[in-house]
């Protein structure tokens, strides 16, 4: 337990770090850095730490587990286009469409996939199956998503200011609900893909269908399709309505099927 607590206490002295130099500075690197740097701590305190090894952090890619995460969140994704389309709030902007094919888009979505494997081999990697170890499983499942979210706090709270001119709390704490649901549903394939690349493409699958399809991002530009002005927070599953509870539904619907038929995966 001693070197999760050192590896947690670290992450967050720097997520505070990476908040005040981009409050100040704004550098072009920073947020890569911001994104990775669970990952880089990861590697380094795993080397000190005998119970997690640098090798037990999960370095094999599992692409059979891609194709699993790939139609769950696509599932999540077909049944709130479905509720926005019978709704009437679904849009389609023919210039992201053709955007949406070009090379740019697909370069983009495996740099995405590359950097927030740099949040999961920490997170998913390493600090979670050691607090399962320790806590136990849906205790670990709380201590992750509260420090999961309280490392994102700096930084939302820097881009709020310099957005809005002001810290949206609602907003906040919206997103610690929203990310219980990634938190079990991430647990548990990595318990059974043994893959931080896997959930690395998790994560990445989900920012990638918010922003180019549930509206979590609204422009001219992006998504292709999304909820218009007025229902913007409804189909997004960082922070719309519906969204967070099809994730949760995802995510109770794997734990009962982990607790009846694969228990191990809520092991450590």
């Amino acid at each position: 337990m001693k070197w999760v607590r050192i590896y947690i206490a670290i992450v967050l002295f720097t997520s505070m770090l990476f908040g005040v130099v981009e409050y100040f500075f704004s550098y072009p690197f920073v947020s890569t850095l911001f994104v990775v740097s669970p990952a880089l701590l990861a590697f380094a305190v795993s080397c000190l730490d005998p119970y997690r090894t640098l090798r037990d952090l999960g370095w094999k890619p599992n692409f059979r587990y891609w194709l699993i995460i790939t139609f769950s969140i696509g599932l999540v994704v077909l049944v709130l286009l479905a509720v926005a389309w019978l709704s009437g709030h679904t849009e389609v902007n023919e210039k992201t469409v053709r955007k949406f094919f070009a090379w740019s888009m697909i370069s983009s979505l495996i740099l995405g996939i590359v950097l927030n494997t740099g949040e999961e081999a920490g997170w998913r990697g390493y600090m979670f199956p050691s607090l399962v170890r320790e806590k136990g499983w849906w205790k670990a499942v709380v201590l992750t998503s509260f420090i999961w979210w309280l490392w994102h706090v700096p930084m939302m709270a820097v881009l709020q200011v310099k957005m809005f001119g002001h810290i949206q709390y609602s907003t906040q704490l919206i997103h610690f609900l929203s990310l219980i649901p990634p938190t079990i549903i991430f647990g548990i394939w990595m318990k059974g893909s043994g893959s931080f690349w896997a959930i690395g493409f998790a994560h990445q699958l989900i920012n990638f269908v918010n922003k180019w399809f549930l509206g979590l991002e609204h422009s001219e530009k992006v998504p292709m399709f999304f909820a218009n002005k007025d229902h913007l927070r409804i189909y997004s599953t960082e922070n719309g309505i519906l969204g967070v509870a099809a994730m949760g539904a995802l995510a109770i619907g794997l734990y009962m099927y982990a607790r009846k038929k694969r228990p191990d995966l809520l092991r450590s």
